[in-house]
C-alpha cells in the first residue's frame, strides 16, 4: 500500500513541524551546518503524523524525516544522490526563505501542508512508497521512498514544465538515508 499525498499551500498561522513541502523547514539545532547552501529543502515529515497509513512498518513512526535536494554541480539531476536526514530529535528553529537563493523555480518559500491518505500502490499522484508512475524502462525499478509530481498541484511553481514525476529511490540499503537516489522522468 502506498501513502497518498495532498499538498494545500498555507497562507496562515500553522505549526512549523507539521509535515510539509517546501517553505519554512524546522530543523533541530545544528542540522543547519550539515547541509550544503546549495541545497533545496523538498519535504519534512513528521513521522508520527504518517504512521497509521504505514503498515508495513517502512519507516520509523517518530521523529522527522527531512528530504533535500543538492544542486551544487551542473551534473544531472537522475541519478543524484538526495540529501536525506531523519532524526529523533524535535525541531527547533525555523529557517525562513531557505530556498529563496534556489537555482530552481520560484515560489518554494511557501508551506505546502501535507494531509496524508491511504492510496493504491499504482496511485499516479504525489504519494510515499508503491510504484512508480510511467516508468517505462525495461528493469525492475528501485524501491521508491517518494514520486513527486509536479502538475498535482495548480499553485506551486516547481518543475511545472515538467509533463512527468521526480523520484526519491531507496538505494540497496533502506536503512541508509545517505543512498537515496533522485530520477527524473519526463513522459
Amino acid at each position: 500500500m502506498a501513502i497518498g499525498i495532498k499538498l494545500k499551500k498555507e497562507n496562515g498561522e500553522h505549526d512549523l513541524g507539521v509535515s510539509k513541502f517546501f517553505g519554512t523547514p524546522t530543523l533541530p539545532m545544528g542540522m543547519m551546518e550539515e547541509l550544503s547552501p546549495d541545497a533545496v529543502f523538498v519535504a519534512q515529515l513528521q513521522l508520527s503524523a504518517l504512521a497509521c497509513f504505514d503498515k508495513e512498518n517502512r519507516l520509523p513512526h517518530e521523529g522527522y524525516l527531512y528530504i533535500f535536494l543538492e544542486t551544487e554541480d551542473d551534473t544531472p539531476y537522475s541519478g543524484k544522490k538526495a540529501v536525506v536526514i531523519y532524526t529523533k530529535e524535535e525541531p527547533a528553529v525555523a529557517v525562513d526563505n531557505f530556498n529563496e537563493v534556489s537555482p530552481m523555480p520560484n515560489g518554494l518559500n511557501e508551506d505546502y501542508l501535507i494531509e496524508f491518505f491511504e492510496a493504491d500502490d499504482d496511485y499516479d499522484g504525489i504519494k510515499l512508497f508503491g510504484e512508480p508512475s510511467d516508468w517505462g524502462y525495461a528493469e525492475d525499478y528501485p524501491e521508491l521512498l517518494l514520486q513527486f509530481d509536479p502538475l498535482a498541484t495548480s499553485d506551486l511553481d516547481f518543475f511545472t514544465c515538467m509533463d512527468g514525476y521526480i523520484y526519491f529511490f531507496f538505494g540497496e540499503d533502506k536503512c541508509k538515508w545517505e543512498d537515496v537516489v533522485v530520477h527524473f522522468e519526463y513522459s
